[in-house]
């Protein structure tokens, strides 16, 4: 046995003293190697997520870390792999549980459609109503527990993904957590309020509070859909007490609100809230930063922010705004040092930065997306910025994550 697998029986046993969750341990073909679960064998068809087992040994040996699994039933699960070199020779599960609170009726429902036997079926819904519930915070971090006992690698929240879809950051045009405890909510409120951009930092101590509220009687994708509307909602008023212009958190917020309607997957709705909350704080920081310009330029900024995946040009802007073009280019470049042409692209570069580290769109999707003229000015403008091309701006941020 591996060294740090030393950890595994000492992990479950102080897991074992807070909740009944049970750490079992498969082979490349998910059969049973060693289980904590007193009637593991018995309800193994049940209890361990085997419909998802080619898309569990794809993540793992590409992506190489912990990933929450789900089923039609509502459990969930946490995996992690041991790999030997590109070969999965151990998967460590850790479940199931549920993470918000399943009706009785539903559950047994739901088990009598499996069209299990008599003697079975009343041993798994008394089995299953034992579950626990566990907040989505404490699964996270029993994640980078589970990871750190199988390899020793210290991992974030962040980290630990739903296997069912690739990262990915929706545009502007269309992009307009769990309930916590009371002091941990207004903790992150708060620096949404102040744009702290060493927000992630900070909000990463709070992970060990709250559960997850039982805010909607449906499957799991609805109740985590609802979680982020809620989330949106508190973000976009935050965002307003920090001084962003109401119409400008408005139309945020309608637009993360359809992305997250539209979403099919747990995984997508993540992404979703990641970058909402990533760009509410930018936002109000880069509102208190613009706080100082002339009326004008300070809008001039804001509409560039939100619209710089659309074509915009001084001229159409200053028709819009009320102002001569001449004038607001003058007034634009006295005030903030740069011309209106060099502000925009440096904004696009910044969000060309922030999608190719988290999103797996094409180097030339990203360069039309931002109304870049070629991918060649796109790319030369990257590199004078940055010191490197857009491709190998993402590599270093793979190799980072």
């Amino acid at each position: 046995m591996p060294y740090q697998e030393m950890y595994l029986p000492v992990f479950q046993d102080l897991i074992s003293c807070c909740q009944a969750l049970y750490l079992w341990t498969l082979d490349s073909s998910l059969h049973i190697l060693q289980t904590s679960c007193p009637c593991g064998e018995q309800f193994y068809p049940l209890v361990v997520p085997y419909a998802h087992k080619e898309e569990i040994c794809t993540h793992m040996l590409q992506y190489r870390k912990p990933v929450i699994v789900t089923n039609n039933l509502g459990l969930l699960w946490i995996a992690d792999a041991r790999l030997d070199k590109n070969e999965l020779e151990k998967l460590h599960i850790l479940g199931p549980f549920f993470m918000y609170d399943t009706s009785a009726n539903k559950l047994e429902h739901e088990l009598r459609q499996r069209k299990l036997t008599p003697a079975l079926l009343d041993p798994a819904i008394e089995f299953f109503r034992a579950l626990p519930i566990i907040g989505l915070p404490r699964v996270l971090e029993y994640g980078i527990l589970l990871h750190y006992c199988i390899t020793g690698e210290k991992l974030t929240p962040d980290d630990i993904r739903f296997p069912d879809e690739q990262p990915q950051v929706l545009s502007e045009a269309e992009i307009r957590g769990s309930h916590g405890t009371y002091e941990a909510e207004r903790e992150m409120l708060r620096l949404v309020r102040e744009g702290d951009l060493h927000y992630k930092k900070k909000i990463q101590s709070m992970f060990n509070q709250g559960q997850i509220g039982n805010i909607s009687d449906g499957q799991e994708l609805r109740q985590l859909k609802n979680m982020i509307i809620v989330n949106i909602t508190l973000f976009s008023r935050a965002a307003m007490e920090g001084g962003l212009p109401p119409e400008t958190a408005y139309t945020i917020s309608d637009g993360y609100y359809q992305s997250v309607e539209k979403s099919r997957s747990m995984q997508a709705i993540m992404d979703i809230n990641n970058a909402m909350q990533d760009d509410f704080v930018r936002r109000v920081h880069q509102y208190r930063q613009n706080a100082a310009y002339s009326k004008p330029v300070r809008i001039c900024m804001e509409q560039l922010s939100s619209r710089m995946e659309e074509p915009i040009t001084i001229e159409s802007l200053a028709a819009e705004l009320g102002y001569a073009p001449y004038y607001l280019s003058r007034k634009f470049r006295a005030e903030t040092g740069r011309s209106f042409k060099a502000y925009l692209r440096e904004i696009r570069l910044e969000r060309a930065c922030f999608l190719l580290a988290n999103s797996a769109e094409p180097v030339i999707a990203i360069s039309e997306r931002l109304q870049f003229c070629s991918l060649s000015y796109f790319s030369d403008s990257f590199r004078k910025r940055y010191g490197c091309s857009p491709s190998t701006y993402r590599a270093n941020a793979e190799k980072h994550a």
